[in-house]
């Protein structure tokens, strides 16, 4: 699976005139803009909406109403779309009723909670999900170390389906596991330690994420037992290295590094290379690693015993940033935050950074609990403590247990025993004046500093900016329940939760419950007591939900505007930042789908969520071509459904995703040619709608998605010819848009093409030919843009692209001052004025033909000729005459490279082409001269085919290609780990629906001006930022740009 490169950031808005102004008659009558929260649907609320203070509601029925729900929430793992957990379930709803304790899966709604699989039907052992469990997330798959009470704790992978959960490898054969764990991913490979015998021991080991893919990647301390291990650990990537921690025979725990090869791997520096008297070799223990500021820092001892170090990944460079607790004993120094932040369980693997210094724990008193908070910018003077507790004060921070250390914006919060407060939250900006207790939640009434007055603390999540969410007892047993604090006394109050039968939410975080961050949300276990009769959701101990976590809940900015009358600017600010990715720059074939010399010829390949469709060719000696997927792996590359089974083709074409859906096109030998959807299942791929009844075909083509709906043209049984359709999905909601030629006539919509909130396409009519044509999804709103060639004549339009607010195409108007521009590169904003010639390329009536208009960041490339008829070069334009120009010739002459299947990676361009020496390859452009070279030449010679239907998924880029010659594969899925690509965010601002008349939104600045003319009731909108994102994060912004 991969992740995925587009982020919204969403904001909601209402334009409300009542209850909150008065509405005159006359010509100040107002509006106000105001943020909103979000609709809800609560259980039992009938979809109220909730208030700014929100509620939490429940979203599991485990326990069927009555007892507990056993769902382990002290060990869940969430990549933020889902979340995986151990459960027990007493209620049938899931599919794990009376099968013991398994996998579940859940995306924070009643409908999307189900056990993933019984993968033992004895039930797999809880006791394992009561402390932490290695894992790690890649491509949005979860790997992690499991016990299913056969094999033993091994290597597992689930991507929270069936079908995607399943043993990767049994390490160590038998009923005793490997017990691998401190897994990591670089360049594409998970990392981790693992005893594959009594004889090996722990030793570093690399896997693909398949079976033959996983292996030792070397025996750093070869021996007899195991005791004789490396036990590696601590990864850290590092200027292109891994660093880790390891022994070996000659030396105790030392930094090492590794290159993913056996030979790379090698010992980095011996840190305390001191002899203890026995002959034992002393160890550093490196620890804790964490980059900031172009150094790795970490924790490490010699001599000075364990304190501060860095490195610049050099020997020489390796050195002490400050002996804190001069002498031998050393500052003991640790980290204050878990390493891994996609579970709820806690811990303090590692140092935690704060605006310009990390912080981390400092033993500066002799008793076992007594730490303090320090911090550091990487200098020595820089490294200074932030908290002073003496020996002797009474006071201790609690930094294991009751919540950890957990860092907000500008602020940390951690749990505090203290004399006068006993155990409360307390908060720190970095500096020693302004750390503070929060509030004195549990008031030890009769003041003897007992235990009574604990607020019992155990879990803490950050929200945005230094907004905290915390369990916390008042003072009443078993009455834990959800809190929330800005850092304030007046800001620290309890969140409400939606009452079941009158009773109030408790139990919150209390024992093994979970509190885990979920996108913008927070999942959390609670308990409700059954109130007796009718119980369902919510009642017992269950999962619940509170949304929007990141907006804080504080008042929301409001702004009163007035009609005719310009209104201030409102403005939603982000950092336009820029995120990069450095992969290794090689290719290789992911999956040989037709074994053999044969060619599965994979194309259309199509992303949904982070799944890759394609339709290929079986594996079977067989010309049956059908709908197939891949998580990137090859044991993740498999088919799909055979829909048209037997030796016959399905043949899916048109594969596009609407929201976690893919639609297609397919023929299933007794329909013909039809809409299908699929949800990646066998039993999830079916016919959308017959819509040209029987074995006729509707030929449904150019599928392309507008407004949340599937828009396309097909026809039906006869009464009318190929028109615009949509489709929701449903067999019902599956219509003609408008009959444009009217009968049995076709239109032929095609080119289908969203710009903001408009939908362009060509047409063709009787009188016009084929022209230019927009539709908002109505009949009425369907209409032509501009005849551009005169009545009559056609104007050929075709390649459509969207270009910031403007739609882009090539298109021949037949006539200029000048003579016939021929068919050249234009731009509409969907009006006829606006609809214009930006650059005469090929001048004079001959045509520059521009094709496969593709965007990358600002800039919009294509190819065109402009010399001879065959001189077909890459070009590029920023929307004017002046910026339309050649980027590169990369065949000198009048040959032309002819540059096909253009497709962007973030400010990367990749496309085919052949510069006469190596013919049809791979190449890549940053759209300057210098930065227009071959990526890699997969066909050597003269003679290679090009590259084809290249699709970036995440970082990684795939393509069908052939090594060919003799002892070739054929045509094949291959896949490109590029180098040195950047994202640009921030690129483009849309809203939803239209504002009022008179108001506008710039798509660059995500500015709203304007003079309102119309007052209008309770309407929300929805501004949404798109950019690129290597990572997949979905960043929220409240009304006022903060995150």
């Amino acid at each position: 699976m991969f992740s995925k490169r587009i982020i919204s950031m969403l904001v909601v808005l209402s334009f409300i005139s009542q209850a909150l102004v008065v509405v005159d008659t006359d010509s100040y009558s107002s509006v106000v803009v105001e943020d909103s929260s979000i609709l809800e649907e609560l259980y039992g609320e009938n979809g109220a909406r909730t208030s700014p203070s929100n509620l939490s509601v429940p979203f599991t029925d485990f326990a069927g109403g009555t007892g507990s729900c056993s769902c382990m929430g002290g060990t869940t793992f969430t990549n933020g779309k889902i979340m995986i957990f151990g459960a027990d379930s007493s209620n049938t709803t899931y599919g794990g009723y009376d099968k013991d304790f398994q996998l579940y899966v859940t995306d924070g709604t009643l409908t999307g909670t189900s056990m993933i699989k019984e993968i033992n039907e004895g039930g797999i052992p809880v006791s394992q999900f009561n402390s932490g469990i290695s894992h790690t997330w890649h491509n949005d798959v979860l790997y992690f170390a499991l016990d299913d009470g056969i094999h033993g704790k091994e290597f597992w992978r689930t991507d929270g389906t069936e079908e995607g959960t399943y043993l990767v490898k049994d390490i160590r054969e038998g009923e005793v596991g490997s017990e691998p764990s401190g897994f990591v991913v670089w360049k594409n490979h998970i990392y981790f330690k693992a005893m594959d015998s009594t004889t090996t021991g722990y030793e570093l080991w690399k896997s693909d994420g398949s079976e033959d893919g996983t292996a030792m990647l070397k025996d750093i301390y070869p021996g007899d037992n195991w005791d004789e291990s490396s036990n590696p650990g601590g990864f850290k990537e590092f200027k292109g290295k891994l660093y880790f921690s390891a022994e070996d025979e000659d030396h105790g725990r030392e930094l090492w590094t590794t290159d993913g090869t056996e030979e790379g791997t090698v010992l980095f520096m011996d840190i305390d290379s001191r002899e203890g008297s026995t002959g034992f070799e002393y160890s550093s223990s490196p620890s804790n690693f964490l980059i900031f500021n172009d150094f790795m820092y970490f924790s490490a001892s010699n001599a000075s015993g364990k304190e501060l170090w860095k490195t610049d990944g050099t020997i020489e460079g390796t050195v002490l940033v400050k002996d804190i607790v001069p002498g031998t004993t050393g500052s003991g120094i640790r980290g204050i935050v878990a390493s891994n932040l996609a579970t709820s369980r806690l811990g303090y693997g590692k140092f935690a950074v704060m605006d310009d210094h990390f912080y981390f724990q400092v033993k500066t008193c002799s008793s076992e609990d007594c730490f303090n908070l320090w911090k550091s910018d990487g200098t020595e003077e820089g490294t200074v403590a932030v908290t002073s507790f003496e020996e002797g004060d009474d006071i201790q921070i609690y930094a294991t247990y009751r919540g950890g250390y957990v860092v907000g914006e500008s602020k940390i919060v951690f749990v505090v025993e203290h004399h006068e407060y006993d155990e409360e939250l307390w908060i720190t900006d970095g500096t020693p004046e302004g750390t503070h207790l929060v509030k004195d939640i549990n008031v030890d009434d009769d003041g003897d500093g007992g235990n009574d007055g604990d607020s019992q603390i155990t879990r803490i999540v950050a929200g945005s900016g230094d907004i905290f969410y915390f369990s916390a007892n008042p003072g009443v047993v078993n009455e834990d329940a959800l809190w929330r604090t800005d850092g304030t006394e007046n800001g620290t109050y309890e969140v409400g939760s939606l009452p079941i039968k009158g009773i109030s939410l408790s139990g919150v975080g209390y024992s093994n419950s979970g509190m885990t961050p979920f996108g913008n949300h927070l999942i959390f276990s609670g308990f409700v007591s059954s109130a007796g009769g009718a119980c369902t959701v919510g009642c017992g101990e269950d999962f619940w939900i509170l949304h929007n976590i990141s907006s804080g809940f504080s008042p929301t900015p409001s702004y009163s505007v007035y009609t005719n009358e310009e209104i201030e600017p409102i403005t939603f600010e982000v950092p336009n930042l820029q995120v990069s990715y450095n992969g290794n720059g090689t290719a290789w074939m992911v999956k040989d789908v037709k074994p053999g010399s044969s060619s599965g010829h994979p194309h259309d390949l199509t992303a949904v969520g982070n799944m890759l469709f394609f339709s290929a060719f079986l594996g079977d000696n067989t010309d049956n071509e059908e709908l197939w997927k891949s998580d990137g792996t090859a044991s993740g590359t498999v088919l799909v459904k055979d829909i048209n089974s037997g030796s016959d083709s399905s043949s899916p074409e048109g594969l596009i995703a609407v929201g976690n859906t893919l639609y297609f096109t397919a023929d299933d030998g007794t329909n013909g040619r039809e809409l299908w959807k699929s949800d990646g299942t066998e039993a999830g791929t079916v016919m959308v709608k017959d819509i040209n009844s029987g074995s006729g075909n509707s030929l449904p083509t150019y599928l392309t998605v507008f407004n949340n709906e599937l828009y396309f043209s097909a026809r039906d049984d006869g009464t009318h010819g190929f028109e615009l359709w949509k489709s929701d999905g449903t067999a019902s909601g599956t219509v003609m848009v408008k009959d444009i030629r009217v009968g049995g006539s076709s239109s032929s919509p095609q080119q289908l093409t969203v710009v903001g909130n408009t939908l362009f396409f060509t047409a063709h009519v009787d009188g016009n030919g084929r022209e230019l044509w927009k539709s908002n999804g109505t009949e009425s709103g369907t209409m032509m843009v501009k005849d551009i060639n005169g009545v009559g004549a056609q104007s050929y339009v075709d390649y459509l692209t969207a270009f910031g607010n403007n739609l882009y195409f090539r298109a021949d108007d037949g006539t200029s001052s000048s003579g016939n521009n021929g068919t050249e590169l234009w731009k509409s904003d969907g009006t006829a004025s606006g609809t214009v010639i930006v650059k005469d390329i090929y001048n004079g009536s001959a045509d520059s033909n521009p094709e496969q208009l593709t965007v990358v960041g600002n800039t919009l490339f294509f190819s065109a000729k402009h010399l001879t008829a065959n001189n077909i070069e890459l070009w590029k334009s920023d929307g004017t005459d002046s910026g339309t120009v050649l980027v590169k010739e990369i065949y000198p002459g009048n040959v032309g490279s002819r540059p096909i299947h253009l497709t962007a990676l973030g400010n990367t361009l990749y496309f085919s082409a052949d510069d006469g020496t190596y013919g049809n390859e791979l190449w890549k452009s940053d759209g300057t001269t210098s930065g227009t070279t071959i990526v890699q030449d997969i066909c050597p010679g003269s003679s290679g085919y090009q590259a084809q239907y290249i699709t970036p998924i995440g970082n990684t880029i795939f393509f069908k290609a052939s090594t060919c010659g003799s002892g070739g594969v054929g045509h094949e899925l291959w896949a490109l780990d590029p180098a040195n690509i950047s994202f640009l965010e921030g690129t483009h601002w849309s809203i939803s629906p239209s504002l009022p008349e008179g108001l506008a939104l710039n798509s660059k600045t995500g500015e709203i001006t304007g003079t309102p003319t119309e007052t209008i009731n309770w309407t929300d909108y929805k501004v949404t930022l798109t950019a690129n994102d290597p990572d997949g994060d979905t960043y929220f912004y409240n009304g006022d740009g903060s995150t």
